[in-house]
């Protein structure tokens, strides 16, 4: 039956909503009046749309109508198109109070049972989610029957195997607040799951165990370790794959001293697993995993894991390990390090496959403060040094990001012959963005350089990329100026950064001429007063009479910010005429901005000659 025949089969039973139109609010009449419509419309993007505002249809049916009447008609919707089943299993979450508060709730939840055994898995993981919303708003203990109830019905459920997918998902959120006779209900039912012929039901079973293993001792510990060891053995790897966030679980439970034997067994066969994902996730959850060993533990068991880890056979196994590396070496003394974990990483430097390349740049030089000066010039510095002429800008890239890490290790000074080359290819990459890239990190290299060794080797560089053709290298540009002169003072900016702004005001192309303007607008907080009135204000003043509107305006809009940091009187009245001239501007954005310029500057003259009067009355 095609979805139109399907609701005007329940045209009559939607009529009766129409008798809440006894208001006098006809808009509002009309606009509940067409979702209802909407409803039983053919056409599924009015479905969506009267779907996702059924909290307005319930509103006005109140909580009796909607429960007798709403809610049976959606039951037409849950074997709608997805998208529609996914948005009404997330509406229906926060329907509680409309369906008559928790003592309602499981009138309710048949709606989303339906969705919950839904064969999609979006929708049936929604439907999960606010089963466990409305289920949450009760006391469980005071609804151990109904509760029971629902679940037994999903477990049951004659026509889908996606019942007790739905039921392996809730009981973990219900489980503390039941009796023990329906807790041991429940884990002879998780028990039967986990040996279920359907690979999807133990797969549910085996993402939701680390659940279980979290309410130890409420759950039996034997019973979840169990569960545990028999999951590890199963023959499908994505039922395996969810045993090492239970790995994690019971290391996070269970006394390590208790739970070593089938741990460890687990881990070795993680290593020697066929299937990639589960070498992967291992690797990836291994930082994890050592926070909750010991020393010794993970020097005798995890370690080798780890090198086996970064010269797996799979490139994202090598590349999850190369992520993992700086942040599992903080567990390793730094003998171990160099011996047998920097070996690994020197061949993943010129490993054929990108990312592999640029997972170990983004962690390489975090390691370095962990090995001293000495190891890392024997060992880290080469990596870098590989990594650094790498063909590809991506790995390039994330190696000065973490530059300081190799400053406090070294020196940056001892690398400088070769950072600066590459850096200068960088800055000239063909790709906008990569010149972006290097762009943020240039204040990074100043702090570690200090003045006079970062003016000379990158001080040209940074004032050249004013000069771009793209507005938003320029833009990155002057707010790296910004920075620069935060870090190296307002002497720097005033002898290196000045002098290159003012040689734009004969510039022959405007959106050069407007360069300095927008600069300057960054920089006047960071500048001294002297640079200020001496350079600045005149350099400003000049270009009051600039052919081009977009000169003009931005000048006064630049004053605004000028003005409130000139403490001469004479600068300041210069100001003020120079914004009265600008307010009779032909062209309006010119008279706007410099009108509200003129007050900011006004209120600054006016401050500064009471200051003055005050200091005579004074004398």
């Amino acid at each position: 039956m095609c979805i139109r025949d399907r609701y005007q089969r329940r045209v009559h039973g939607i009529q009766p909503f129409r008798k809440i139109m006894a208001t006098p609010d006809k808009t509002s009449i009309q606009a509940i009046a067409l979702l209802i419509d909407d409803l039983k419309n053919e056409d599924s993007k009015k479905r969506l749309n009267s779907v996702k505002n059924l909290s307005l249809i319930a509103q006005s049916l109140g909580p009796e109508r909607t429960r007798t009447e709403l809610l049976p008609f959606l039951m037409e919707l849950t074997d709608d198109d997805d998208e529609i089943m996914i948005t009404l299993g997330e509406v229906l979450g926060g329907f509680t109070e409309l369906s008559g508060g928790p003592a309602h709730v499981f009138t309710l939840s048949r709606t989303l049972e339906t969705l919950a055994c839904a064969e999609e898995s979006t929708v049936r993981d929604q439907a999960i989610e606010s089963l466990k919303k409305i289920i949450s708003t009760v006391k469980i203990s005071e609804h151990q029957t109904e509760i029971m109830e629902l679940l037994k019905r999903l477990s049951n459920n004659p026509e889908s195997f996606t019942g007790k997918i739905a039921c392996a998902s809730i009981f973990p959120h219900c489980y503390m607040q039941l009796s023990a006779s329906f807790q041991q209900e429940l884990i002879g039912l998780f028990r039967l799951y986990a040996k279920d012929e359907c690979i999807q039901v133990r797969k549910s079973a085996s993402m939701n165990l680390k659940h279980l293993i979290g309410l130890i001792p409420k759950y039996p510990e034997a019973e979840a370790t169990t569960l545990f060891q028999h999951f590890c053995k199963d023959e499908q790897d994505f039922v395996r794959f969810y045993c090492v966030d239970s790995l994690l679980a019971i290391c996070k439970i269970i006394p390590f001293s208790k739970s070593s034997a089938y741990l460890l067994t687990f881990i070795k066969s993680c290593v020697e697993d066929k299937a990639w994902r589960m070498r992967f996730m291992l690797a990836d959850k291994i930082v994890e995993i050592s926070k909750c060993l010991d020393h010794d533990t993970i020097a005798s068991h995890l370690l080798g894991c780890f090198v086996a880890f970064l010269q797996d056979p799979e490139s994202e196994v090598r590349t999850i390990a190369a992520t993992r590396s700086a942040e599992f070496c903080k567990f390793i003394d730094g003998s171990s390090i160099i011996k047998k974990i920097l070996p690994a990483l020197k061949k993943l430097s010129t490993d054929s496959f990108v990312h592999v390349r640029k997972a170990l740049s983004e962690s390489l030089l975090q390691i370095a403060p962990l090995i001293g000066g000495v190891g890392t010039n024997e060992h880290i510095l080469p990596m870098f040094l590989t990594l650094l002429k790498d063909d590809n800008t991506e790995v390039r890239l994330p190696l000065l990001k973490n530059l300081e890490e190799l400053n406090k290790a070294v020196g940056i000074e001892a690398m400088s012959a070769n950072l600066v080359p590459a850096i200068t290819q960088l800055a000239n990459d063909k790709k906008w963005r990569v010149k972006m890239t290097i762009i943020d990190y240039l204040p990074i290299l100043a702090k570690i350089m200090g003045e006079g060794s970062f003016t000379d080797r990158f001080g040209g560089m940074c004032l050249s990329w004013l000069d771009d053709n793209i507005y938003a290298i320029r833009e990155s540009a002057m707010k790296n100026l910004q920075q620069l002169t935060i870090i190296l003072g307002s002497k720097w900016a005033e002898k290196n950064v000045l002098p290159k702004l003012l040689s734009y005001q004969m510039h022959t192309n405007y959106l050069f001429r407007m360069t300095p303007l927008f600069a300057v607008q960054m920089l006047v907080p960071h500048l001294s007063q002297e640079g200020i009135e001496k350079i600045i204000v005149p350099f400003m003043l000049n270009q009051i009479a600039d052919k081009v509107p977009n000169i003009r305006f931005n000048i006064a809009k630049g004053l605004k910010v000028v003005a409130p940091y000139v403490k001469n009187s004479s600068l300041q009245t210069a100001i003020t005429k120079a914004l009265t001239q600008l307010s009779s501007d032909p062209d309006l954005d010119v008279k706007y901005f410099s009108s509200k310029s003129y007050t900011v500057a006004q209120q600054c003259l006016l401050t500064l000659s009471k200051l003055a009067y005050l200091s005579l009355i004074h004398i």
